[in-house]
C-alpha cells in the first residue's frame, strides 16, 4: 500500500497542467464582476439607510402636526360654533352640529398625511444632495 502511494505521488508530482489563455481572462473578469456587485452592495445599503432616515422625519412630522391640530380641536369647535349658516330645510342643525368633530378629525387626518409626505420627499431630496 505504501508503495502505491509513493507511485501516485510521484505521477501527481510530475503534472503541471497549461492553463488556457482565456482563463486569466475568466478571472479578471470575475474580479471586476464582483467589485460591481460589491459597489451595488453598498450603493444599496445607503439608500436603504436614505428611505429609514427619510420615514423616520416623515412620521415624526405626520405625529407632531397631527398632535397640534388635535390639540387646537376645542379652538376650531368654539369657531365653528360661532359660525352661523343657513341649510336646506331637509337637513338638520343638530345633525351638522354633532358632526362637525368628524369633519375636524378628517381634516387633522387628512393635514397630518400631506405634511408627512411632504417631510418624505424634502428629506429624500435633501439627502440626494
Amino acid at each position: 500500500m505504501i508503495m502505491e502511494d509513493d507511485k501516485l505521488k510521484d505521477i501527481f508530482a510530475g503534472y503541471n497542467p497549461k492553463l488556457p489563455e482565456g482563463d486569466n481572462a475568466f478571472m479578471a473578469q470575475l474580479m471586476k464582476n464582483m467589485e460591481q456587485v460589491e459597489l451595488v452592495k453598498a450603493h444599496s445599503a445607503s439608500r436603504e439607510r436614505y428611505f429609514r432616515r427619510a420615514v423616520v422625519i416623515a412620521a415624526l412630522t405626520g405625529i407632531l402636526v397631527g398632535g397640534i391640530l388635535a390639540l387646537l380641536l376645542p379652538l376650531f369647535g368654539s369657531m365653528i360654533a360661532n359660525v352661523s349658516f343657513e341649510l336646506p330645510g331637509f337637513i338638520s342643525v343638530r345633525t351638522m352640529h354633532l358632526n362637525w368633530q368628524l369633519v375636524a378629525w378628517a381634516i387633522i387626518a387628512v393635514t397630518s398625511m400631506v405634511s408627512a409626505l411632504n417631510a418624505f420627499d424634502l428629506a429624500m431630496a435633501r439627502q440626494r444632495r
